[in-house]
């Protein structure tokens, strides 16, 4: 049953899902800047829960699974990890966004998923964009216009420090009756 599974991975994705944004800037040799932008949408489990991903992956119909090899040394007690990740901007928009609006979330990560929201929305529309050439020609400058505009650039930036800020941790008055 579609909408069972729907609701019951919206509930497991409220504990174990992470809406990630990343924003880099770079400098490359020549001066070339680049901002490097990247979202994606993730399941962390231990290894011998791969068959949930697997089916998780079905379901999306998109995202791929990678496997740790080695659990990592700072934690000694630490099991191999699968990662469920869907990181294409037109897999997000098309098919996980769908679902988290059809199926939302209930916990604090609907804040979190409210922000992503919106950062995919603008990167879906960017890389929709067409790519522009530029220059040719004996002394002149060949190669792209950025996809990416100043402005949108400064507002993903904005949104994933929105994102930091709602995950930080406050303590709350707790009252127990």
């Amino acid at each position: 049953d579609r909408n069972y599974f729907g609701a019951w991975l919206s509930g497991f994705s409220d504990g174990e899902g992470s809406f990630v944004l990343r924003q880099d800037d770079r400098v490359y040799k020549g001066g070339c800047r680049c901002t490097v932008s990247s979202a994606t949408f993730e399941i962390t489990l231990r290894q011998d829960d791969l068959d949930i991903l697997l089916l998780i992956r079905s379901f999306l119909g998109c995202g791929t699974i990678l496997l740790s090899v080695k659990a990592p040394k700072k934690f000694p007690n630490a099991k191999p990890r699968a990662v469920f990740k869907v990181s294409k901007v037109h897999n997000l928009a098309d098919f996980v966004i769908p679902h988290f609006d059809a199926f939302p979330l209930f916990a604090k990560k609907k804040n979190d998923y409210a922000i992503w929201k919106e950062a995919i929305l603008l990167a879906y529309e960017v890389v929709r964009r067409p790519i522009v050439a530029v220059g040719g020609g004996y002394g002149g400058i060949t190669g792209t216009m950025p996809r990416w505009k100043e402005d949108e650039i400064r507002k993903f930036a904005a949104l994933s420090a929105d994102l930091k800020r709602v995950r930080e941790y406050r303590t709350k008055e707790i009252s127990v009756t």
